[in-house]
């Protein structure tokens, strides 16, 4: 597949045009304001016009998803021709096999680093982490600015005053937070992408989600920059059955990329189920659908078997139960074979 993202990106044309823009602001600060106002609405407008074209309109590529810390839980691998640019990627449906290239969050050093400071109160100096920016800036390397240990230490004390922020203040969203810095800092939110079967794969924003884990917070906002070419498909298969009953689907969904789709049924029911149930045991969901009350059950630490006869159903219910991680059972043949009476 070509990368023509890059060459545009990069073309003397394009980047003659962003220095004269610079220079003019340089010269006229006054006029700072207006062209970040102005480069924020252009880039916006090229992010939806980008997903209109992609994503036939149905995904808000700027929307921003509330997500469980714990369910982003690997990190993908860059692609050979350089680091995607979160920014620049927002809105792309790309296929390919990016989404299986992948590692686990956390086991990054970076990672064990947090845990290490901030759960066993070990010192910077003793984690990996700490030592690997020491090599790298002994070697010549400038890594994210830091090029002395002074310039290590000042990182790490960083890191310090925002776990303790967050620790004492709560976690805010970039648009939130007082004295945020504007565009494109304010599209600085934790950054994922999404893969074939719906997992959130980790790309920008290690420092926040590393302390959203460390702290138990249960949401946290998330922008994802680019989406499989499957799970896209799925989204769009979706939207063909919620067309076919005044464009709502049944139960809603979830999964964080899918929670906004119109449904007749929401949280309500599950809450009354929820309120009466009695201890955790086996749950039998004859006629599941969608698996949503089996994904809640699970939850809440029930074994659960789905029997589901459409197989349209089954097919949803199975597609969602691996995109949201869960292990219930998923049973069409009894029904077929006359085991279960509905």
């Amino acid at each position: 597949m070509k990368r023509y993202g890059p060459r545009i990106r990069n073309s003397p044309i394009v980047q003659h045009l962003k220095h004269a823009v610079r220079t003019v602001v340089r010269t006229y600060p006054v006029l700072e304001p207006s062209a970040r106002r102005l480069y924020l609405l252009f880039w916006r407008q090229k992010v939806r016009f980008r997903a209109a074209v992609q994503m036939r309109g149905i995904v808000d590529p700027n929307r921003t998803l509330q997500v469980d810390p714990n369910a982003i839980q690997d990190t993908f691998r860059v692609w050979d021709w350089g680091v995607p640019q979160k920014v620049a990627d927002r809105g792309k449906v790309i296929g390919g096999d990016w989404d299986r290239r992948r590692r686990s969050f956390a086991e990054s050093d970076f990672y064990r680093a947090m845990v290490d400071r901030f759960t066993r109160s070990r010192a910077w100096e003793e984690t990996d982490y700490y030592q690997r920016l020491l090599r790298h800036v002994a070697e010549g390397a400038n890594k994210r600015g830091m090029t002395s240990r002074s310039d290590v230490d000042a990182r790490c004390a960083t890191l310090d005053r925002l776990y303790k922020t967050i620790r004492d203040c709560g976690y805010e969203a970039v648009v939130d937070r007082e004295g945020a810095p504007k565009f494109p800092h304010n599209e600085d939110e934790v950054t994922v992408r999404v893969s074939r079967e719906g997992d959130l794969l980790f790309q920008d924003g290690r420092h926040r989600l590393s302390i959203a884990k460390i702290l138990g917070i249960h949401r946290i906002p998330v922008k994802v920059s680019v989406r499989h070419r499957g799970w896209f498909q799925f989204i769009q298969e979706i939207h063909q059955y919620a067309r076919q009953y005044d464009d709502r689907i049944y139960n809603v969904i979830s999964h964080p990329d899918l929670d906004h789709i119109p449904a007749r049924h929401g949280w309500d029911r599950f809450t009354l189920i929820r309120d009466n149930l009695p201890p955790p045991g086996s749950c039998l969901d004859v006629g599941c659908h969608w698996g949503f009350y089996c994904h809640q059950l699970e939850q809440l630490g029930f074994d659960c078997t789905g029997v589901e006869i459409d197989l349209r159903g089954h097919y949803f219910a199975e597609r969602l139960s691996c995109a949201l991680g869960f292990s219930w059972t998923l049973d069409c043949e009894r029904v077929l074979a006359g085991g279960v009476s509905r």
